[in-house]
């Protein structure tokens, strides 16, 4: 019994002992994984803090190299102001002594209105003849006036041509009084004209056999004189003259709201007949007509833009060649009338 109880103690022993060396053992590869996790995170912060000192070192270094490179740039800059500064005094040195100090008449003349010197020169046009000899030829040298020319004040009495135009846009078969006596101009009643301004034109030639620009024609047609419009009655226009130029006024009414139709049409005249006259014109109105047609917009009438350009160019077209017809027969006119005069064989009606 004793043996076996020196046995049992043994062996409980050797457990116990075991056991121990084994907590032991594994307590001591816990601390051994501990410490290296730590050394392992200690090990990432210093590298990452390295880096960061290497990083922030190499920016210092960076903007210090920036900065020297400023201050050489504002050292050069500062040395070639001085030297600009040297070389003032030379460049606002006077050439010359007569440069140096304007003379007070000639900033006199300067000073003076265009009026006044005009006025300034009649005067000594006027008295040329008693000025001391030289003082012509000084004036002109000094001044740039030339006393020399003759002077000719400008007429206020109308030209023999503006009157004659001014007779023929005046007559009862050319325009009509406006039978509203309340719509004047200048305090006179104005008048409509009958036609359009070219066919006028070239009558105007046939009639007084003179030969005169477009441009001037219209420079003397009176101001009482002007266009009808649609709702005035007692103008002899046809609908083939008058459907365009309703539908040609509309396109122009719809410029303040529609943008596309003010790019295409602000170029042009509001007088359908002007845009006529010029064959530019005329190829400009087909084409801006060509893009409205793939618009889709309505009218203040139910009618789509398309339909309105596609009727307003088949207008267009007849108007055209209704204008057309007309300048060819007054050219014809004209031209028999010349060769009345050339020829005896020849006679007009």
């Amino acid at each position: 019994m004793k043996e076996k109880r020196a046995l049992t103690n043994i062996g409980k022993k050797a457990i116990t002992q075991a056991s121990y060396r084994r907590n032991k053992k594994q307590k001591r590869l816990k601390e051994q994984a501990i410490r290296s996790l730590s050394s392992s995170s200690t090990k990432k912060d210093l590298r990452k803090k390295e880096g960061q000192r290497r990083r922030r070192r190499t920016n210092i270094n960076k903007l210090k190299n920036e900065n020297m490179k400023l201050r050489k740039r504002i050292f050069d800059l500062e040395q070639e102001v001085n030297q600009f500064n040297l070389l003032l005094p030379i460049i606002n040195e006077p050439l010359s002594p007569e440069t140096s100090t304007p003379s007070p008449t000639k900033v006199l003349i300067s000073s003076l209105n265009p009026t006044a010197k005009k006025r300034a020169t009649l005067r000594m046009i006027n008295e040329k003849k008693n000025l001391p000899r030289g003082t012509i030829s000084a004036v002109r040298r000094k001044f740039g006036i030339n006393l020399s020319n003759q002077y000719t004040p400008p007429s206020s009495t109308p030209s023999q041509l503006e009157e004659k135009i001014r007779d023929f846009m005046c007559r009862d078969d050319i325009s009509k009084l406006c039978p509203d006596r309340k719509k004047t101009i200048n305090h006179q009643q104005i008048r409509y004209r009958l036609n359009h301004l070219t066919v006028l034109y070239q009558q105007f030639e046939i009639e007084t056999k003179i030969d005169v620009d477009y441009h001037t024609f219209l420079r003397y047609v009176p101001s009482i004189v002007v266009k009808p419009k649609v709702d005035d009655w007692g103008t002899c226009l046809c609908i083939i003259c008058i459907n365009p130029q309703i539908k040609f006024d509309k396109l122009n009414q719809l410029k303040s709201t529609k943008p596309i139709i003010k790019q295409l049409l602000n170029s042009m005249s509001v007088d359908l007949n002007e845009v006529l006259n010029n064959q530019q014109t005329i190829i400009q109105l087909k084409d801006a007509l060509h893009q409205l047609k793939r618009e889709k917009f309505s009218l203040t009438y139910i009618a789509s833009i398309e339909d309105f350009v596609g009727q307003f160019s088949f207008e267009t077209e007849k108007l055209e060649q209704h204008l057309q017809r007309v300048h060819q027969q007054l050219k014809a006119t004209k031209q028999a009338k010349v060769d009345a005069q050339q020829s005896l064989d020849t006679a007009t009606i």
